[in-house]
């Protein structure tokens, strides 16, 4: 009965986290919004791709944030698709992750492999969200 009732706690404890979890914040239009999305899972045979799993996950992901970015996306300056340099050549996973969201909203997407670092180092994400922000 302990256990019974541990669970029916633990159920209402976390219901509030699941009805949060569905809606995604809101964009602020008047300020600059920075979306990351880790690459979602790869092939096991073929790293450098998505797995069904994987793909399945980035077209949920494109529907919500087509979804959070509904009458804004004229506002959208440009996607990019940031792959580290320790990742094999030919990585499409990366791309394969935004690219869902990408064609449903007719926007392109620039890729490029960064280098891992702070402000300082050239091409590494900060820097190019420095320059971003600069221009």
């Amino acid at each position: 009965m302990k256990i019974f009732q541990r669970l029916i706690v633990l159920l209402f404890c976390c219901c509030p986290l699941l009805s949060q979890a569905q809606n995604p914040p809101t964009l602020n239009k008047n300020a600059w919004n920075f979306i990351f999305v880790q690459s979602f899972e790869s092939n096991p045979n073929v790293p450098s791709n998505l797995s069904i799993k994987g793909f399945n996950h980035a077209n949920l992901f494109g529907q919500m944030l087509t979804s959070a970015t509904a009458g804004m996306t004229q506002d959208i300056r440009q996607i990019y698709a940031w792959d580290g340099s320790s990742s094999p050549p030919n990585n499409m996973a990366t791309l394969q992750s935004i690219n869902p969201f990408a064609v449903l909203n007719n926007l392109g997407v620039i890729y490029s492999q960064v280098s891992t670092g702070g402000p300082s180092t050239y091409n590494s994400p900060t820097y190019n969200i420095y320059n971003i922000l600069a221009n």
